[in-house]
């Protein structure tokens, strides 16, 4: 018998969940290894005005571009009868929002630039509306890489099509010298993206609203959740876009996607993954409960200790990667650093609900944090810092993670005890690290790499050793430190039969 043939069906699920994990995380890192390229070299061929700009548009952009976003990937990957009507009436949703999405940002481009008083958003929305009309036109056929679980196809569209825009853009960046050159790169991408997915997947759609009513009925929901997602997301800076100028914007846009990165980076593919994974096994209350758990526990583990992590070294990390000119940005990336963290880890929970079709308590979540963060920040803004909104903005993320889990308990096979157990320990471990390397730091050091290197060391080894002990009183319970300590364990085992002499 086999290895995989000896396997129980728990196992295979969680085998599948971190083989597709590993291909999601991968897509993601050198997605972002790329754009990380990509904005180290802009933030040196750019200033922090041109990146305000940019800034403001996108807010405008992505506000629209959210409701082109309705889950119809999700809807068919959620459906196991799905079949070509159903692909040629998602792709056909696609196009019509793609089209009014387009229309709606000419319609409100100068309105635009009266709220940020600035008219260089108005010639930059009219070109960037037709981003959204270009990306509707995507193969839907690259939706069957995931719900096949086929993530190394999905990895390699993903990836080349960001090594292709990041080659377009940094040209566009060395020759004009201008916000332009980001604003021509965000068309060009999805123009790239549409071309590479017909390159890349023989299926070959067409326009149909046969199951139209059926794809809708399941992303309706979640097209409200979006929303409010992302104006959670956005309404900081949409804020501090009207009350400061371009400079100060264009800095905490970039102190935004710095801290973003590690935990956004690691729950985004890790959503991916695990979606499809949750919803072939959805029907069996054991195995699923047991997932979701695994989940959360993974999902903590990962995003804690990279948000957290981050922000105990973000003086130091900005300003080797992006120069002197962004120092004044260390403090927003701390906070931020730390939001991302609680955030990520939040999302990754909302993946049962929309798993399990229960999308208006998502939008219902999203709606609610809306309406306290939005006069929240007004008020921060205008008698405070904008330190002071980034730190707001993590102050009700990490409020309202207790309605989430209460959501997901009503959803799932799984009692909020079980979701806070297996958040404690990485949370514990995280904010343990965040004090320890703090404390430890060491501002004499002539070199700012080699301070960054010796407070990473000293973050890696306190979290893991937090983490440990943790584990260890608790009474050694199954989780991802069990999972990391059996592989561990077992590839030393394997070494050392690899290395034994044969008698």
């Amino acid at each position: 018998m086999t290895g995989t043939e000896s396997m129980t069906q728990p196992d295979k699920t969680y085998a599948h969940m971190v083989r597709g994990s590993i291909w999601m995380i991968a897509m993601r890192w050198s997605m972002r290894g790329i754009g990380l390229v990509s904005t180290v070299i802009l933030a040196r061929l750019l200033v922090p005005a041109d990146f305000g700009i940019v800034a403001m548009a996108m807010i405008v952009v992505g506000l629209f571009e959210i409701i082109s976003w309705t889950g119809v990937d999700l809807a068919l990957i959620r459906n196991k009868e799905a079949d070509r009507a159903h692909y040629d009436a998602a792709w056909t949703i696609q196009i019509i929002q793609g089209a009014l999405i387009t229309a709606l940002i000419l319609l409100v481009s100068p309105f635009a630039g009266d709220y940020f008083n600035e008219p260089r958003v108005v010639p930059a929305l009219q070109i960037l509306a037709f981003r959204s009309l270009i990306q509707s036109f995507q193969n839907i056929g690259v939706v069957a890489f995931r719900k096949d679980l086929d993530f190394a196809k999905d990895f390699l569209f993903n990836t080349i099509k960001r090594l292709l825009n990041l080659v377009v853009i940094v040209a566009l960046a060395i020759t004009l010298r201008s916000y332009w050159a980001l604003i021509i790169g965000l068309v060009t991408a999805p123009a790239l993206e549409v071309m590479l997915s017909y390159r890349m997947h023989p299926f070959r759609p067409r326009w149909s609203t046969a199951k139209v009513r059926e794809i809708w009925s399941f992303s309706q929901w979640l097209l409200l959740a979006q929303i409010g997602y992302f104006l959670n997301r956005k309404s900081d800076q949409f804020v501090i876009g009207g009350v400061t100028g371009t400079t100060s914007m264009g800095g905490y846009y970039i102190a935004a996607e710095v801290a973003a990165m590690p935990s956004g980076e690691i729950v985004m593919p890790l959503r991916r993954a695990i979606f499809p994974t949750l919803a072939k096994i959805m029907h069996d209350p054991e195995q699923f409960g047991a997932a979701i758990i695994r989940v959360v526990g993974v999902a903590g583990m990962l995003c804690l200790s990279a948000g957290f992590g981050l922000a105990a070294v973000a003086d130091d990390f900005v300003a080797l990667l992006l120069g002197d000119q962004w120092l004044g940005t260390g403090p927003l990336v701390l906070w931020l650093a730390i939001y991302g963290a609680v955030a990520a880890t939040s999302q990754m929970a909302e993946v049962v609900l929309m798993v399990t079709g229960k999308t208006g308590r998502t939008a219902f979540r999203s709606w609610l944090e809306l309406a306290v963060l939005i006069p929240t920040l007004i008020v921060v803004a205008n008698l405070w810092s904008i330190e002071m909104v980034a730190a707001a903005r993590a102050a009700i993320a990490v409020a309202f993670v207790p309605l989430i889990f209460f959501m997901v308990s009503r959803s799932a096979p799984v009692t909020m005890g079980q979701l806070a157990g297996a958040l404690w320990r990485p949370l514990t471990s995280a904010v343990v690290m965040f004090f320890v390397v703090r404390l430890a730091h060491v501002d004499g050091l002539p070199f700012v790499a080699l301070r960054l290197v010796m407070d990473i060391a000293v973050g890696a080894v306190t979290f893991v050793a937090m983490s440990l002990a943790l584990w260890f009183l608790s009474g050694r319970p199954e989780g991802i430190e069990r999972s990391a300590i059996d592989t561990v364990v077992g590839g030393v085992q394997r070494l050392l039969g690899a290395t034994r002499p044969v008698a």
